[in-house]
């Protein structure tokens, strides 16, 4: 019986033979360069395998593949593979002639190194950023207050002093706040409270008080009762004022002038 190997464009022709080290390890194996011809020397449980390059066959790929001649069955030991199945990166390892194996790099698992492993299952973030998964890292996108490859630095939101007018700053780790003093408003306190705007006083004038607060003033007529016998009444803060006529003085303009009696 005739095994015939079709020659294709891109292969990897695989062993599925493994060739033990006698007691030398896998690595010392390697570093020999066994492999010809290009040939990848890949580590294995009980020695080495070659991956050889495209035309290449045999234990150590020193044998160069002829397309128009058939073989006498000394190929049926190989396997060869049109495209690499293994995804990611990842390596196809033949160790049986009917199951194709992929060697995955770092970061990738599955038959075919098809699925990525999440980094992100581990929480690297710490609940205090999004974590994006790549092959073998991550990366945080922090949320507002943390900061850090892994979110792990608390900001102190109150360190700029923002709230004016003594007002306090309260930080609630992603946000802050201000707590107004009395008579100021908006969200750093800067805004004065127009206590009289409003026009709370009935009747009389609105006193704005410091530091908060008014007053309703009630200006009393004192001129009212017609004081002043001979002048002019005036009104004051507190009480009245007479201007008296040349010929009168006193509080109320009631006495004559001497020079006029």
């Amino acid at each position: 019986m005739k095994f015939i190997i079709n020659f294709v464009s891109y292969a990897f022709v695989l062993s599925k033979l493994t060739y033990k080290t006698n007691g030398l390890k896998n690595a010392l194996m390697c570093a020999r360069n066994l492999c010809e011809n290009n040939g990848t020397c890949i580590d294995t449980n009980a020695g080495y395998s070659c991956f050889c390059s495209n035309g290449y066959i045999g234990i150590n790929c020193e044998k160069t593949m002829n397309k128009s001649q058939p073989s006498k069955g000394q190929f049926n030991l190989y396997r060869i593979i049109s495209t690499n199945p293994c995804k990611n990166g990842g390596r196809p390892l033949s160790p049986e002639l009917n199951k194709i194996i992929c060697h995955c790099k770092s970061g990738t698992t599955g038959r075919f190194c098809e699925i990525l492993i999440d980094v992100c299952a581990s929480n690297p973030c710490r609940s205090r950023g999004m974590c994006q998964s790549f092959i073998n890292l991550y990366a945080c996108s922090c949320f507002p207050g943390y900061t850090g490859s892994n979110c792990e630095i608390k900001l102190n939101l109150c360190l700029s002093d923002p709230c004016q007018n003594n007002g306090k700053c309260i930080d609630y780790s992603s946000y802050c706040a201000c707590e107004c003093q009395d008579g100021f408003t908006g969200p750093l306190c800067k805004n004065k409270i127009d206590e009289c705007s409003g026009s709370p006083c009935k009747n009389a004038t609105c006193v704005p008080l410091i530091p908060s607060g008014y007053r309703c003033e009630t200006k009393q007529d004192y001129c009212s009762s017609n004081p002043c016998v001979h002048g002019t009444c005036k009104t004051g803060a507190l009480g009245y004022e007479c201007i008296c006529s040349s010929e009168y003085a006193g509080k109320r303009c009631e006495s004559k002038n001497s020079e006029y009696a």
